[in-house]
C-alpha cells in the first residue's frame, strides 16, 4: 500500500520541493489535479518525472470528465490533457492512477469520456478510476459492465465525501447508523478500489479536515476496506485551496494513524479467516 498527499504550490516551497519534503517525512506517493499538472513546463515535467522516479513514489492524477454540456473548447482541452499524462507517463512510467470526477450527465450518457480515457491508456499498467462521490446503485452496474472490457478500471473511494453524506442522511432519518452506512457502501462497492481520500468532517459539509478533527470513523474504514484485501493507495486531502504551507508534520502524523489502523484492521481480519 502507498500513502500520499495531494501537493499544492504555497509559498513556502515549490511543488518540486514539496515532493522531495513529503518523500523524506515517509510518503510513498503523491497527487496534483490534472489541469495544474497541464499548465506547468514540459521541462517541470521533465523534472518532477525524474524526482518521482529517483525517490520510486507512486504518482495520482485527479481531474474532472467533461460531459454533453461542457462547452466544445473544454472538451478539446481535456483531449490534450489526456494526451499529455499517457505521453508523460510514456516518458517516465510513473504515473499509478488517474482519477475522474464524473459529473450526473456524464454517467447517465454511460460515461462515454471515461471509455475514451480508458482506451488511451489500454496497454499500460496505470489504473483509470471513477471517483465514487456521487453515485447510485446503477451507475455502479454500468461501471461494472465496463470492468470487464477494461481490467484497468477501478474506483476512487472518498471517504471524507462518504462521512458527510452518511451525517446529512442521519440527519434526514433514512438511517440510524453511519457507521453501518458506510461499512455498507465500502462492501457494495461492485469493483475493485485502487484509491481512496482521506479527510474528514462534522457530518455536515465537505470541510476537508485532517484525520484527527472532526468525527472521522476512522477504525470503520479502515476495517472495510480490509474486508475488501485492499491494497491500492491512500491520499490525504487536508485544507484543499486553502491558504499556508503543505502540512509535513500533519500529514505525518495523520499517516500514521491511518496506516496504523489499516494495518490492525487487516491484522483482525486475517485472524477471523
Amino acid at each position: 500500500m502507498k500513502t500520499g498527499l495531494y501537493v499544492y504550490d504555497h509559498s513556502t516551497r515549490s511543488f518540486l520541493g514539496n515532493v522531495r519534503a513529503l518523500a523524506g517525512f515517509g510518503f510513498t506517493a503523491v497527487g496534483d489535479t490534472g489541469k495544474d499538472f497541464a499548465r506547468r513546463s514540459d521541462d517541470w515535467r521533465r523534472e518532477l518525472g525524474e524526482i518521482v522516479n529517483e525517490l520510486d513514489l507512486a504518482f495520482t492524477i485527479h481531474d474532472e470528465l467533461p460531459d454533453e454540456t461542457t462547452p466544445p473548447e473544454e472538451v478539446a482541452a481535456w483531449e490534450e490533457r489526456l494526451a499529455l499524462f499517457r505521453k508523460w507517463h510514456d516518458l517516465f512510467g510513473n504515473l499509478a492512477v488517474l482519477s475522474w470526477h464524473a459529473s450526473p450527465a456524464e454517467r447517465e450518457a454511460g460515461a462515454p469520456h471515461l471509455r475514451r480515457s480508458l482506451e488511451a491508456f489500454v496497454g499500460t499498467d496505470v489504473r483509470i478510476a471513477c471517483e465514487n462521490w456521487p453515485m447510485i446503485p446503477r451507475d455502479y452496474e454500468r461501471l461494472a459492465g465496463m470492468d470487464g472490457e477494461f481490467p484497468a478500471l477501478g474506483i476512487l473511494v472518498d471517504i471524507g465525501h462518504l462521512h458527510f453524506w452518511t451525517g446529512k442522511r442521519l440527519a434526514a432519518g433514512t438511517i440510524t447508523d453511519r457507521r453501518a452506512e458506510l461499512a455498507r457502501i465500502i462492501a457494495e462497492v461492485p469493483i475493485e478500489i485502487v484509491e481512496v481520500h482521506v479527510h474528514s468532517n462534522n457530518g455536515e459539509r465537505d470541510e476537508h479536515l485532517e484525520i484527527r478533527q472532526g468525527d472521522f470513523h476512522l477504525e470503520t474504514a479502515a476495517r472495510a476496506l480490509a474486508l475488501r484485501g485492499f491494497d491500492g493507495i491512500s491520499t490525504f486531502e487536508f485544507g484543499v485551496g486553502g491558504p499556508g504551507p503543505v502540512p509535513y508534520e500533519k500529514g505525518r502524523a495523520c499517516m500514521a494513524i491511518w496506516e496504523g489502523a489499516l494495518r490492525k484492521a487487516r491484522a483482525e481480519v486475517g485472524k477471523r479467516g
